[in-house]
Parts: structure tokens; sequence; C-alpha cells
């Protein structure tokens, strides 16, 4: 049987066209999903988009929206660090999408969100308000880590003057410390007894004076010679000890906290005898 379309193969596509057209639908949406990229194709921890499972066209929604937002992520590199997350919840549909983006770093939410929102639109003003979220989320995410940076910074500042301020008080201890002797300021308060001792011996031995000799081959035995020797030695021996007894005290006196960190000349002893005993 021929009918009137079998003798014009024109007529005949043209109405395969029509009737193809007319079962499928085709509006924006469907323009923009032949050309959406393929989903699950690239991975970036950075971004999540969820889409309502009762969403029409949702798997198709979800590849514009995450190629907007790679868009505009690859528009601001390093703006987004490792850790870092972005996620986008979408709903509704044409004239009524409604939009949730959360802004993570690690696993925690950060304080300040973006306020969700209601594209009364189409998908394209849908994208388009999607990129200026996504913009506001890195913005957001910038200024987290600008908090974060002054924080740290705060609290190194914070713990380095309470070290300051411990050493300033252990300075302030140390100077306070009355004066320990040093190994000069032993030496010199040894020599300094030494050269007493000395003196007070020849301060006896030159008191003796002239006393008369026990031995036959002597008339009289006159001590004052050496007993001015011994003056003089013990004398000598004496303003020295003094000399560096004196040195030490200018010095601990220079530089107290030093000095107060000697401790005392018992403390000293016990150490050292204990440095003795461990290297025996």
């Amino acid at each position: 049987m021929t009918t009137p379309w079998s003798s014009s193969p024109q007529a005949a596509a043209a109405l395969v066209v029509a009737l193809t057209v007319g079962a499928v639908g085709l509006h924006p949406a469907s323009v923009h999903a032949t050309t959406a990229l393929p989903i699950g194709a690239v991975f970036d921890p950075t971004l999540e988009v969820k889409v309502d499972p009762q969403m029409l066209q949702g798997q198709a929604h979800r590849g514009w929206v995450e190629a907007r937002a790679r868009e505009v992520l690859e528009r601001r590199p390093g703006a987004v660090e490792a850790g870092d997350r972005i996620v986008v919840e979408l709903a509704g549909t044409i004239r009524d999408y409604r939009v949730e983006i959360r802004v993570l770093r690690g696993s925690e939410l950060l304080a300040s969100q973006p306020e969700p929102f209601v594209c009364k639109g189409s998908s394209d003003e849908l994208l388009e308000q999607v990129g200026i979220a996504i913009d506001d989320a890195v913005d957001r995410l910038i200024e987290a880590r600008r908090l974060e940076q002054a924080e740290r910074e705060r609290v190194e500042r914070e713990w380095a003057a309470s070290e300051e301020a411990a050493e300033e008080a252990a300075r302030q201890r140390l100077a306070a410390t009355r004066y320990q002797p040093g190994r000069l300021g032993v030496a010199g308060a040894v020599t300094l007894g030494l050269g007493d001792v000395v003196v007070v011996a020849g301060a006896i031995v030159t008191a003796r004076g002239v006393v008369p000799a026990t031995n036959d081959l002597l008339e009289l035995n006159d001590f004052r010679p050496p007993g001015y020797v011994l003056l003089g030695v013990g004398s000598v021996v004496l303003v020295t000890g003094l000399g560096m007894l004196v040195a030490d005290a200018v010095r601990c006196k220079k530089d107290r906290v030093r000095c107060g960190q000697r401790g005392s000349l018992l403390q000293r002893a016990a150490r050292a005898s204990r440095g003795v005993t461990l290297r025996w």
C-alpha cells in the first residue's frame, strides 16, 4: 500500500524528527545534560555535590554544578588547601532550587557558614548563583586560615612572654641571693686564713724578743728577726688572699645572676664529691 509519505523521503524524515522531539520534550536543562561532564569522571576531594534522590534530572544537575564549581576553583589556584572541603547540597526543581553549601577544614565545620538560598530561576541562573556561592565559600576558607594563623601567633607571643617573665623572675631571684664565693673567692678565703695564721705566728715569735740562750755557745736568742720574716710573709699572704676575695666579690656583684647560681659552698662540694665518685 502506498502512502503519501512514501513518495516523499524528505517529508518522512521531517515527521520522524517531529515525533522524536515531541516524545522527548527537550528544554534548556536537556541541552545542559547533553554537554555535561561524565559523572564521577574526576575525583576532587575538595568538592562534593549531593543531590536529592527525588530531584528531577538529579544526575544531570550534579554534573552541571560540579563543572561550574570546578571552574571557580580553577580560577583561584592555591586558595583551597589539602583538607579543605566544600559540600554542595542541591534539591528542588526548576524555578524552585534549594541549595545549601557547607565549608569544612579537615572534618570540622567552619564557625561561619554560607546561608542556604533558593533559586527561583532557570538552571542557568542556578549555576550562576552556585558560582557566586563557591567563591564565597573559598573566601571563608581563606579567612578561617588567617584567623587560625593569627591565633597561633597570639599563643606563641603569650608563651614567649610567659617564658620571658619566668626567666626575669628567676634572674631577680638569683640576683637577690646573698654572695656565694666562687673558686677564686674560696681560694682567697683559704689564703686569707693562712696569711692570718702566719701573721699571728710572726707576732708571737717577735713578741718573745731577746731571751737568754739555753745553749752554752750562745749568750742570747733573738727571736725578732724570724718574727719579722713571718710577719712579712704572713702580711703578703694575707693581702693576697684579701685581694682574691675582693676580686671574686666584685665579679659576683657585676653578674648577680651567675653569682646566685653558684649555690652554697657545701652544696658545690657535695656535687663535686658525687662527680668524683661517679668517675671512680
